[in-house]
């Protein structure tokens, strides 16, 4: 009934496998969303990708006074023909990757672009 209810059965909907988050769990977490560089190049060619590179001090860290945690966040986009720059990968190596990524897949689902980021 609940299958009916939502027309999965029917064909209507289907499954979305672009932003599944995917961790690796080791002593430094690394996770990662979507396309990876090489496949962003591919599908959209080297001059609608934007590649960035930041480092950052997880949150968890931040309150200490002499913290030299980092973590490091590379994000891949794609730009868009109304000038914007859609998130289409992320990567993600340092603590709590899994809920870092799985909250940036769910934002890249809905349409995160560059400019969400820098705000």
């Amino acid at each position: 009934a609940l299958l009916q209810l939502l027309n999965i059965d029917s064909g209507l909907i289907t499954t979305d496998y672009d932003f599944i988050p995917t961790t690796v769990f080791s002593p430094t977490e690394y996770g990662f969303v979507g396309l990876n560089e090489e496949e962003a190049l591919k599908k959209h060619g080297a001059d609608n990708v934007e590649i960035y590179h930041k480092e950052t001090t997880p949150l968890q860290y931040s309150i200490y006074k002499d913290n030299t945690s980092i973590s490091y966040l590379k994000v891949i986009t794609c730009k868009e023909t109304n000038g914007s720059e859609r998130v289409i990968g992320l990567h993600y190596f340092g603590p709590a990757a899994d809920d870092v990524v799985g909250g940036f897949a769910l934002a890249m689902k809905l349409g995160l672009t560059k400019r969400h980021l820098d705000m």
